[in-house]
């Protein structure tokens, strides 16, 4: 098949250059490009994935700026097209040297006759070496090497959001390449354009000086209108001498609807129609034959599959997991691979690796790129045509979650066998062993596969190898660390074995003197007959006085447990009481009130209402709370208002009454400033204010910074102001130096230390450094229950310490005996470990300190689920209706759980599984079951 060989619907793929004149309902569009290009030198075309970007730039910009419409500029162009990749530095070069123009200004000699190579291996590496040398490189390659007079060169970074993905691994080369290109635009005869996928433009403030270039020639790519849809369907086939019917013609524009995929699935749909008709007449009774736009995309991939034998079905499914991942924002994206890299993948040759993909790209199908009359070598890139296969083949997608979860196991026995190496955990067992031996034998990884992942996983903390050799060492590290799990947990089970050998053992000889004891009793027994009827009248006497006895205690314990139900139904109707007097806020009302209960002599009640309260308000300082607790049991009138006025009507001033007056609020935060610009505590309550309520960051941030350089040693602010630009503003720098500026200011406030440690772990993944924060948080304040519930979890989660795990969850439910959170991760752990009674009791006690929380129901009802589905037969369907309102909890783990299910010999594994997935954002909801969402 020629390259200029047109057929009137090129399918999943992009259009190419050379197919401008099949490229129709463009041209409006078209014309912009162009015009934004002339203006700004620099042209960001966004739009979501299926959107056309590609095409639009390929076969409608590249063709018309070659046909001269871009005015006074001309029409003599050098055009390099490429996609960053894992080189991007390479790839710009190959895509300089393969344009004539380019390739003659740069190396005169090149002009040979077209059956020779005009440019080889080292002479790529020459110019990207040059192209390295800095942001003006380009700037000095056209001073010596200039294009002929009057020729504009444009550089073309079609999927330029792959250099995010780059920028993980080589940082410092990803944003050299980017500076090129910023920088290539100011040249007067340098254009540069990108294609990139719109959920990406957040990303480009990781560069500098990117976001302003995109600003100033964005070009988010608009959805056709319907009469350009109908363009795009009908002009190419009456191009070629056919047409389209008009009711397949409305057909389709109804189908085609909000679909994201609607361009690639209709392309794909007109190519098979048109290759499969004889009169090229297509008709809605010929298109019914593919079931739909989706369905004709999945059934069509999945007639390329069987017609493979099983052993070329093995090498698709490792070929096409290689060729696609899964980005950190949960997105199906491509991912390009050499052909080389291929065959070590899959383990098999190359012409047999080329007769299965060529059955992928024959005529009429495209799925994977380069084209059909590309031949194969090690050195060609290997792609899928359009993403859109990835989301619309169910054996692809099946595939891709299935790797996503093989690399999630590796990626923790990854960093575990390197922290066991460097002394700093242990070997697994129990749960976590099982899981990874399960995974080990059904997934069967190796090294080859394993390299793929090991830079990416655990950046920076194995030195950067230099081949695939080296690195196996890390797989082998790991392999290493599983069986030495494996052999101490057996070797555990050995010596557990043998204890309960000699166990029974010893047991045997105690019966065996039990037994003659027993004969030697037995003979005595009818000497003391006499003895013992003497003493049975004593006996029944002694009895009859212990009933008498236990019968009183029973008494006087069920008189103390209807004083203690009055007691609480007093508290809780003065709590109510006083919950409905500060919602109306009627603080004189709260006051009188609490008078009232005073002096009819319910004073229990008022020192177990306002002793907790007295505990947590933040504004008394330890004296203050000692001397209230002081004078509780002997309060006068005037000592009660001062009182319910800390407790209620002060805390409610910012919390409460901001949401109704936040006109007047931030009026009146600016007078008081405007009195007195050097009140640290009103700059930080202002600060607070304009971050919670009004969500004016910047304003906030100011203000931040005015309350410390008023107050630079004021712990309380410099520890909300790092919380702030860690969870803001993204500056994990800064807010590290912030943290540590507060805890040396304060080094003993707990919630300052408890959040440094949430940062160490999070941010960081410094463990050691989060649990010494952790121990030092604890040791400030013994019972600050968010502090002991977040290291409860790093325990369990970081460290695999349960014993250790538990102790801290019964101290944080001890000190918060209503803390939801820390109620439903220690019922997890008891789950976990098998023990059901404590486990169940914990998560009623969740639900009742929270019962309106939809994340937390869902992890609960999810518990109910896995470990009693007998017991709450409607757990699925509270998950459903959960699931339904776009509920989700990334936050945890249930891996744990399903495991513990599995062993207990659970109905439904599998469904646990699959709700796992949902509820943890790695799946969407339609991929449920139908019967999971009956």
């Amino acid at each position: 098949m020629n390259r200029r060989t047109l057929q009137p619907y090129p399918g999943l793929r992009a259009f190419e250059r050379y197919e401008s004149c099949i490229f129709f309902g463009r041209q409006l569009q078209v014309d912009e490009l162009l015009t934004r290009l002339k203006q700004h030198h620099f042209l960001a075309v966004t739009g979501a994935s299926g959107s056309g970007k590609s095409s639009l730039v390929k076969a409608g910009l590249l063709a018309g700026l070659e046909k001269g419409y871009m005015g006074e500029v001309g029409s003599r162009w050098s055009i390099a097209e490429m996609r960053p990749g894992g080189q991007p530095f390479t790839r710009l070069a190959e895509a300089l040297l393969d344009d004539k123009v380019f390739l003659n200004a740069w190396k005169p000699s090149s002009l040979k006759p077209s059956s020779e190579k005009l440019v080889n291996d080292g002479e790529i590496s020459a110019l990207t070496a040059e192209l390295r040398r800095g942001s003006r490189s380009l700037h000095e390659i056209l001073r010596l090497s200039p294009l002929p007079e009057g020729t504009r060169l444009l550089l073309l970074v079609d999927q330029f959001e792959e250099i995010f993905r780059f920028r993980e691994q080589e940082e410092n080369h990803a944003t050299a390449f980017v500076s090129l290109l910023l920088e290539a635009c100011q040249h007067k005869d340098i254009y540069v354009a990108i294609t990139m996928r719109s959920d990406f433009l957040g990303a480009a403030a990781e560069f500098h000086g990117l976001p302003e270039a995109i600003n100033s020639g964005l070009y988010l790519t608009p959805r056709l209108t319907r009469d350009q849809l109908r363009e795009a369907i009908c002009l190419p086939a009456q191009l070629f001498g056919g047409s389209v019917e008009e009711l397949l013609v409305n057909h389709l524009l109804n189908e085609t609807g909000n679909d994201p995929d609607q361009l690639p699935l209709l392309q794909h749909a007109l190519m098979r129609l048109w290759e499969n008709d004889e009169d090229k007449i297509l008709t809605l009774q010929e298109y019914q034959g593919l079931n739909g736009l989706r369905k004709a995309l999945d059934g069509h991939a999945e007639q390329v599959w069987e017609e493979l034998d099983p052993k070329g079905q093995a090498v698709v499914e490792l070929m096409f997991r290689a060729l696609t991942e899964r980005s950190r924002d949960g997105q199906e994206i491509r991912r390009p691979l050499k052909v080389q890299k291929l065959l070590d993948m899959t383990g098999t040759d190359l012409p047999t690796l080329t007769k299965i993909v060529d059955l992928f790209r024959l005529p009429g199908r495209n799925f994977l790129m380069p084209p059909l009359h590309v031949p194969l070598i090690q050195d060609t890139t290997l792609d899928i045509s359009h993403e859109s296969l990835i989301r619309q083949w169910q054996r692809l997608q099946g595939w891709v979650t299935a790797e996503v979860k093989k690399a999630a196991m590796y990626q923790r026995l990854l960093d575990a066998a390197q922290r066991y190496d460097n002394e700093q955990s242990e070997l697994w067992h129990g749960t976590d062993l099982a899981l990874a031996l399960e995974w080990q034998a059904e997934t069967q990884p190796d090294a080859i596969w394993a390299v793929r992942y090991e830079e990416a996983l655990l950046p920076g903390s194995f030195p950067r190898l230099a081949n695939d050799e080296d690195k196996g060492t890390c797989f082998a590290l790991t392999m290493k660390f599983l069986q030495k799990s494996k052999a101490e947990a057996e070797r555990q089970q050995r010596e557990l074995e043998i204890r309960r050998e000699r166990e029974l053992s010893q047991v045997r000889q105690r019966f065996l003197l039990t037994f003659i004891g027993f004969l030697i009793a037995v003979g005595l027994a009818a000497w003391g007959f006499t003895e013992r009827n003497h003493a049975e009248k004593a006996k029944l006497t002694a009895q009859l006085e212990t009933k008498r006895a236990i019968k009183a205690e029973e008494a006087a314990k069920s008189e103390a447990e209807k004083t203690k139900i009055a007691e609480n139904n007093a508290l809780a109707l003065v709590e109510v009481t006083i919950n409905n007097l500060i919602t109306q806020e009627n603080e004189l009302g709260v006051i009188n009130y609490i008078q009232d209960v005073f002096k009819s002599g319910q004073k229990n009640t008022l020192i177990l209402l306002l002793d907790p309260l007295i505990a947590k308000t933040e504004s008394m300082d330890d004296n203050e709370r000692q001397y209230w607790r002081h004078i509780l049991p002997q309060m006068t009138d005037k000592q009660i208002a001062r009182l319910v006025e800390i407790l209620f009507v002060e805390k409610k001033k910012l919390f409460d009454l901001e949401k109704k007056y936040t006109g007047k609020i931030e009026k009146k935060f600016q007078e008081d400033i405007a009195k007195n610009p050097k009140d640290s505590n009103k700059l930080f309550e202002f600060a607070v204010f304009m971050e919670t309520i009004r969500k004016d960051y910047n304003r906030a941030e100011q203000l931040y910074q005015q309350a410390i350089a008023v107050d630079p040693k004021n712990a309380k602010i410099l520890g909300r102001f790092a919380v702030f630009m860690e969870t803001i503003r993204k500056d994990s720098d800064r807010a590290e130096k912030l943290f540590q500026q507060a805890i040396a200011a304060d080094p003993k406030n707990a919630k300052i230390l408890g959040n440094f440690a949430i940062f160490m772990k999070n941010i960081r993944k410094d463990y050691n450094r989060a649990e010494k924060l952790y121990q030092q948080a604890i040791a400030a304040d013994s019972k600050n229950a968010r502090n002991l519930g977040n290291f409860a979890i790093f325990m369990q989660t970081i460290r695999k310490d349960y014993n250790r795990a538990e102790q801290l969850y019964q101290q944080a439910i001890a000190a918060n005996p209503k803390d939801a959170n820390s109620l439903a991760n220690f019922a997890q752990l008891k789950l976990i470990k098998g023990d059901y009674k404590n486990g169940r009791a914990l998560i009623d006690r969740a639900f009742a300190a929270n019962p309106e929380e939809p994340a937390l129901k869902l992890e609960l009802w999810f518990y109910r689920l896995a470990h009693f589905p007998k017991e709450y037969p409607q757990a699925q369907k509270e998950i459903v209706s959960i699931l339904k309102t776009g509920e989700r909890d990334e936050g945890w783990d249930f891996s744990g759980n399903i495991a513990q299910a599995k062993k207990d010999g659970h109905a439904n594994v599998p469904l646990l599984q699959a709700f796992s997935d949902v509820i943890l954002n790695k799946a969407k909801f339609e991929t449920l079951p139908i019967s999971a969402k009956q």
